[in-house]
């Protein structure tokens, strides 16, 4: 089967494109200043606030980080219209995007809080500042310049993950990419173009922000550490009918209908997350193997590897494979497409997190083998895997918290899984309050076990390291 790339008519659409550009960036910079506010004030209580207080940032946290965005933004913009709050695709956008960003953030801020030696704050304290302008002076900004790289991460994290703002109307670049190819019917070569776009927004939002923190943090005693809006609507774009206002056919189910039918989808959830976990695991040491070869060239395709899926929205990567993979003569369902490229995004994410535990293993190990006469196969099979493998187990664990949340992005194309076993039984019943909270909490119940197990695997690390 042959397929003739036909790029010639999307010139036609550049003002569309141009606009979804505008709105995604305007989403990420108004959710990324709220979410700032949110990071620092709530990573303040978290620090010195009292218990109570710090018990509701804890469960805040603890909540939207185990939890699929898709779902927060279904929750929003769905769920608040049946408590009597309507608010528009854009400002449901802003919210959950702002959110989402600010749970993460507090975290992020608070180890940079922590990572402040107490004798600076006994300085400040002996020149006479309060508590105060202990935080605000001293404190603060030596926190934000040792995390910048952490928040600058996130907030590229947010910008890919906007691309499912789409589903709820809002004129992003994704929306413009569902537009021009239901207008045009190529749908590979619209999808391609926005990846392409989100690659090049990230490569320069990165390289942007990166010298902004630069200049910003200069100077600063504590060093960041190496490791690291509303836009006009298209004229011809139909508004879709807000939640609270359409005509809907109802049918009546009770909780219990409603809960059996979402642990029956969460089975789906969990095989495509153990799927995409143990393939993009093996994809990984395949890649790892590439990345710490002394060959440059095989080194350079793993950079470029994950430099396109960690630049790229997942949703996009979906639509490709999906609509491109047919292209080949692959007729691919639902479930191939999503098992194919979340396994392919894991080993993006997998081949980073196990590379920096490698190179965490000493030097003079790698010598140590080379001096017994090992070849680099053996030195990496029988000296640093089995010490690298001992620090990957936590971070590890961790993602697979955020392979489970990604499986929620499968339901866009079609794939029934437990987000789109809520969408169908929202549609039908609409109960959105209800039903994207039980679909949240389940969520929850799936993810939260993995990150406490991943934190205590990190403490024990810890407690081993200082032994």
């Amino acid at each position: 089967m042959t397929y003739a790339f036909d790029f010639s008519g999307f010139g036609l659409y550049a003002g569309m494109l141009a606009r979804g550009v505008a709105v995604t960036l305007g989403l990420t910079a108004i959710s990324t200043l709220l979410g700032a506010v949110v990071g620092i004030a709530g990573a303040s209580v978290a620090v010195a606030g009292p218990k109570w207080a710090r018990w509701v940032v804890a469960s805040y946290v603890e909540l939207i980080r185990n939890t699929p965005f898709i779902v927060q933004l279904f929750f929003v913009f769905f769920g608040l219209p049946s408590l009597g709050i309507h608010i528009d695709e854009i400002q449901a956008a802003i919210l959950a995007m702002t959110v989402n960003l600010g749970a993460y953030a507090i975290e992020i801020v608070r180890a940079g809080i922590d990572s402040i030696s107490r004798g600076q704050v006994q300085a400040a304290q002996a020149l006479g500042l309060h508590g105060r302008q202990v935080f605000r002076y001293i404190v603060l900004p030596q926190a934000l310049a040792n995390v910048f790289p952490a928040l600058l991460s996130q907030v590229l994290i947010v910008m890919l993950g906007s691309a499912v703002v789409s589903q709820i109307s809002v004129p992003d670049l994704t929306y413009a990419a569902n537009f021009i190819q239901s207008r045009n019917f190529r749908s590979f070569e619209s999808y391609l173009i926005i990846t392409a776009t989100y690659l090049l927004l990230s490569i320069v939002l990165r390289q942007i922000l990166n010298r902004f923190g630069r200049g910003l943090f200069a100077g600063r005693t504590a060093r960041a550490p190496s490791a690291r809006l509303a836009a006009a609507r298209p004229p011809d774009v139909a508004r879709r009918p807000h939640p609270a206002r359409g005509a809907l056919i109802m049918v009546e189910f009770t909780l219990w209908d409603i809960a059996r039918n979402l642990l029956l989808a969460a089975r789906w959830t969990v095989l495509l997350s153990l799927i995409a976990f143990v393939g993009g695991g093996i994809v990984g040491l395949i890649l790892l193997a590439m990345r710490v070869s002394p060959l440059a060239w095989l080194r350079r395709i793993v950079v470029l590897y994950v430099e396109v899926f960690q630049g790229t929205p997942l949703l996009m990567q979906l639509f490709l494979a999906f609509f491109g993979l047919p292209l080949l003569g692959v007729d691919v369902s639902p479930w191939v497409a999503a098992t194919v490229t979340l396994t392919l995004y894991t080993s993006a994410y997998l081949v980073d997190i196990w590379r920096g535990c490698v190179e965490a293993v000493p030097r003079g190990q790698w010598a140590a083998g080379a001096s017994l006469g090992m070849t680099f196969s053996q030195q990496l099979r029988y000296i640093v895997w089995p010490q690298a493998l001992k620090i990957a187990v936590a971070p590890t664990v961790g993602f697979l918290v955020q392979v489970v949340k990604s499986t929620a992005l499968a339901s866009i194309i079609g794939f029934t899984e437990l987000t789109k076993t809520g969408t169908m039984i929202t549609n039908a019943a609409f109960r959105p309050f209800p039903i994207y909270g039980m679909v949240a909490m389940i969520y929850f119940a799936m993810c939260f076990p993995l990150t406490w197990y991943a934190r205590v695997l990190e403490k024990r690390q810890k407690v081993g390291q200082h032994r």
